[in-house]
């Protein structure tokens, strides 16, 4: 995981560096001619036999050759920009996809919440080792103008723990209002923008452009997530959103400390690591206290100009303005998201195999497996 980042990083960085000395190498050569240029238009001709002959006519074909080659530079960079607006690389799986067909409640589920949107359900559930929860349409431009891209539904094992299965729904009708509202496809064009001045060594020159552009997309993708919180609210009620945002939270920074701990406590006993999401840490965990203020931190915190979401505290505020409707609960609301699926000790061991692989490629330690639970 690290390994890649590192390298696409490094791609990224070697493009730049090439895309400037290339720029450089031509504005120099043009600064040299222009100087010789000059020199020679000054200098006047012996005679009228010589007006394009010796020097001069070595000059203008040298500068020819220059010229073309400031074309050809030019038509590239643009080329390689407008290419990233509609052309991707590759895509690779978002996580382990799930056979729904094993998870009858679970599809279920996405079902009733696609319907209450007006909206079609995913396609396809990633799971992911974390916790992410989100959703994100695959496939080129031609497959979003034709309506035939794969949806999907990320989701982190680390954040089910506890969930509520109401919660969920609102965090999920969340989600669907996005597939809704055209954002993870309408808005394809503003997201390819914002992609290419992200990875295209020629925007990253443009004045700062990229960073304009980002504030401003930003504040429209701000905006997207207000419009989805009202989905959730409508659906689902805002005290089912409110408890699933803030489980979200809550989740992310708590398991996120006792992953940490586990890998350390694994790593530096030679421990075996079968299941992290079962694992008994034996040794010393931060205070209580201290999570706690970490999540009050997180719900609370001012976002800055180029965070895509709202502060979660606004979020919350806003839903609960909003008006009141009578939701209808169903009697298995209160239960744990886990519920829904078929296997999860086979899910929760897939995803530790997740992490210790992705350790192994980060810091090259290999944590053992051990008996499965």
């Amino acid at each position: 995981m690290g390994a890649t980042l590192d390298t696409w990083g490094a791609t990224i960085l070697y493009g730049l560096l090439g895309w400037l000395a290339g720029l450089a190498a031509l504005l120099g050569l043009g600064a040299l001619l222009s100087e010789l240029t000059l020199r020679a238009a000054t200098a006047a001709p012996t005679s009228a036999d010589t007006n394009t002959t010796g020097a001069d006519r070595w000059l203008r074909r040298i500068y020819g050759v220059v010229l073309w080659a400031c074309c050809a530079f030019t038509l590239l960079s643009s080329w390689v920009m407008l290419k990233s607006f509609f052309f991707r690389p590759k895509e690779s799986e978002p996580g382990d996809k799930l056979d729904l067909a094993e998870h009858p409640k679970l599809r279920g589920v996405l079902e009733e919440v696609a319907g209450r949107i007006g909206t079609r359900p995913v396609d396809s559930v990633y799971m992911t080792p974390a916790t992410e929860v989100g959703v994100l349409e695959r496939g080129g431009l031609l497959r979003q103008l034709t309506g035939r891209t794969e949806r999907c539904l990320v989701l982190g094992a680390g954040v089910l723990d506890g969930f509520p299965i109401g919660a969920f729904k609102a965090i999920l009708a969340h989600e669907y209002g996005h597939f809704h509202n055209e954002d993870t496809a309408g808005g394809g064009f503003a997201l390819a923008v914002r992609r290419s001045v992200l990875t295209n060594p020629a925007w990253l020159c443009e004045r700062g452009l990229h960073k304009v552009f980002l504030r401003i997309s930003q504040g429209a993708s701000r905006l997207q997530e207000v419009l989805a919180d009202r989905w959730a609210a409508f659906a689902y009620g805002a005290e089912a959103f409110t408890e699933g945002l803030k489980h979200v939270i809550d989740r992310s920074i708590r398991f996120d400390v006792y992953t940490r701990v586990v890998l350390s406590e694994v790593i530096e006993q030679r421990r075996a690591l079968a299941n992290l999401y079962r694992y008994r840490v034996r040794g010393q965990t931060p205070a209580e206290a201290e999570i706690e203020r970490a999540i009050d931190e997180a719900i609370h915190a001012e976002p800055s100009p180029y965070d895509s979401h709202p502060s979660p505290k606004d979020r919350l505020a806003w839903v609960n303005a909003l008006p009141k409707r009578v939701i209808e609960r169903s009697p298995d609301d209160t239960l744990e998201v886990w519920e829904l699926f078929a296997d999860r000790a086979k899910i929760e061991e897939q995803m530790t195999k997740k992490i210790r692989e992705a350790v192994a490629m980060s810091h090259g330690v290999v944590i053992p497996a051990g008996e499965p639970t």
